[in-house]
Order: C-alpha cells, then structure tokens, then sequence
C-alpha cells in the first residue's frame, strides 16, 4: 500500500511554479474607462489636454506621478485615479502614460495609454520543444541572457 503513495508525492513535488500574473491592456482599460471622469468637469470649463502619469503597484492600488491639469481638475482627477482598484500582478511597479482631456465641458478619457513595463525575462517567454539550438541561442543574445 505504500508503495502507491510514493509516485504521487513524487509527483506533486515536481509540479512547476504558477506562471506570473501580467496586466492585460484590456483590463487596464476597463478600468480607466469605468470611472466618472465628468464628476470633475464643471460646466463652462475651458477646452485642454491633460497628460497623466501614475503606477499600478502589485498589489493593484495606484500611485500618483502626475496630472497636468490646472486647479480643480488636477485635485478631483488626481482623487479619482488614487481611488482605481486594479486587480494584484507579479510585474513591478507598472507605469502607465495616459490621457484626459475636456472638450466643450465634456471629460474625454483618451482610449490609449502607453504602459512602461519592465522586458520579460526569456524564463517566463515559451520556447517550443522543436525550437533549434542556434534559434535558442539567438534568442538569449536577443535578450542579452548571461549566466
């Protein structure tokens, strides 16, 4: 009866590790684009573009870089972005490169953002099995790979 417990402990010890938690551009989007950004526009405001900057810390809370926006945009806006709930990542700190804007006193939350992520290491990139040694080879110079 032993005998059957030992290949299933085996088994388990050799399981590999869970693979990384990424944001996906979409869900970051989601995101942005379900808060009410209007709460902060009041009526008769001038037309603008306002850069914004922030982190998306692992474990989903937001931390502040930047908004270019005069008072009291800047303010409401700035309280708006603290209080985005991303869900928790296993990147670093992601910085994200973003857009508001109003026009004719509408908040305009530009659909494209720019995330600075850190490059992937190759461990966590998928090679597949049939994959030549000078194809693996070129990839770890690609990746600048040192033992």
């Amino acid at each position: 009866m032993i005998w059957m417990l030992i290949p299933t402990a085996l088994a388990q010890a050799v399981e590999p590790p869970p693979a990384p938690r990424y944001l996906q551009d979409a869900e970051i989007h989601t995101v942005l684009l379900e808060t009410d950004w209007q709460q902060c526009v009041g009526a008769g405001m001038a037309d603008l573009t306002a850069p914004v900057s922030f982190r998306i810390m692992p474990s989903g809370d937001v931390e502040i870089i930047t908004v270019g926006a005069p008072d009291p945009l800047a303010p409401c806006w700035s309280e708006l972005l603290s209080a985005l709930r991303f869900r928790e990542h296993d990147e670093e700190p992601l910085v994200l490169l973003w857009t508001l804007g109003i026009h004719d006193s509408v908040a305009i939350p530009y659909p494209a953002f720019t995330a600075e992520r850190r490059q992937l290491h190759p461990f966590y990139l998928f090679i597949p099995p049939d994959a030549s040694p000078e194809a693996v080879k070129e990839l770890l110079e690609v990746f600048e790979v040192t033992d």
